[in-house]
């Protein structure tokens, strides 16, 4: 019997959105925040608890409460006043702005910026790290309140059992997302960042989570942090700030690539080998440089004589899918590689196929079958 071919699945935002995971658009908007906020009351840095505050806490309640006013006053403006244009950009300039001063004396550039553009301009009153610790923790928990409840024998789940069930070790899963949607298919082993050498052990898929997990704890400072899988699904959104295992937008994400690159190191190799990649709901995000530049790469030293790539991002050819498509075609060629059509005749070199499914991932995993892959 022949080896089942390599898959990776590279999944994005849009893997979970018809399950009700945020879109990148939908993060930190006034009516995101608002959901999480009242599902998550009780919460000490996000809800408005009954109970008394630490000082901690308030402090955290209080930056809450200014990223809030942020927030909706963003939403509120017209386009052309905008400070920015999704959750992406603020997060990465909120991050900058906490990130630190390079050595020097007094607030860096990017902080003075931020407070000048905000209007933010106490420093002892609302200090950067804890600002942006509480939009890390609002991302968090949009991530987790989607799957609160979830009940997987909803038929919205269907789509997903399914596609699940014909996954096997021939398969891995490499993800930028926060969320426990693989955790709760529960078909998958998601591989611990401390346990990278555990990797390849299993009957099950395995999960790379590239960008942390909700329910990661970090541990230590960097570069010699560490990533922990706490049995807490919503750790993230009652520990201390730097504990929170997710790499957001901004030069903390870079800081948390190498605190995982053991990590990011195997699931690259995974994409060397692979005889199919199939792109689902993920569009390199613009400012994910260092994502773009990692898979890229590899798939550029791929090992496959014919090598499949799949896109799913929707029914529509917006900028997203054209964008996709030319930064995998120029990498292809740039390696190498000749791009074949169905009835072009074989050839003896190292080839190509893209093909690009218009079809939401709900729609792909009904109709999918592991031939298609092939087809």
């Amino acid at each position: 019997m022949d080896q089942p071919k390599q898959v990776v699945w590279v999944l994005g935002a849009g893997f979970s959105h018809s399950l009700g995971g945020p879109q990148l658009k939908d993060l930190l908007s006034a009516a995101t925040n608002a959901r999480t906020r009242e599902i998550y009351k009780d919460n000490p840095y996000i809800g408005r608890p009954d109970t008394t505050l630490t000082e901690k806490n308030l402090d955290a309640r209080l930056a809450a409460e200014k990223l809030r006013q942020l927030v909706e006053s963003n939403d509120d403006s017209s386009p052309a006043r905008r400070l920015w244009s999704d959750a992406e950009e603020f997060l990465g300039d909120l991050d900058a702005a906490a990130h630190g001063r390079d050595g020097r004396a007094g607030p860096s550039v990017a902080e003075i910026r931020f407070r000048a553009a905000t209007g933010i301009n106490d420093a002892d009153a609302m200090p950067m790290w804890l600002l942006r610790d509480s939009g890390r923790r609002l991302v968090a928990g949009s991530c987790c309140a989607f799957l609160r409840d979830a009940v997987v024998s909803q038929e919205r789940w269907d789509p997903y059992l399914t596609w699940a069930k014909a996954m096997g070790t021939w398969d891995s899963m490499v993800t930028f997302n926060y969320d426990r949607v693989l955790e709760v298919l529960d078909a998958f082993e998601v591989v611990a960042p401390n346990a990278v050498a555990a990797a390849g052990k299993t009957t099950k898929a395995e999960v790379f989570k590239l960008h942390g997990s909700v329910d990661w704890q970090r541990q230590g400072k960097s570069p010699n942090a560490r990533y922990v899988p706490i049995g807490d699904r919503e750790f993230a959104l009652g520990c201390d700030g730097p504990e929170i295992g997710i790499a957001t937008p901004g030069p903390t994400k870079r800081v948390a690539t190498g605190e995982l690159r053991v990590l990011w190191a195997e699931a690259m190799t995974r994409l060397k080998r692979a005889d199919a990649v199939v792109f689902v709901g993920y569009r390199f995000p613009p400012s994910d440089a260092e994502a773009r530049t990692q898979l890229l790469g590899a798939l550029a030293l791929n090992l496959s004589p014919r090598l499949k790539l799949h896109v799913v991002l929707g029914p529509e050819r917006g900028p997203d899918v054209v964008r996709l498509e030319e930064l995998l075609r120029y990498m292809m060629h740039q390696a190498g590689r000749e791009e074949t059509r169905p009835g072009d005749p074989g050839t003896s070199g190292f080839t190509f196929r893209l093909t690009t499914h218009h079809l939401f991932a709900e729609d792909f995993f009904t109709v999918w079958h592991r031939k298609l892959l092939w087809a």
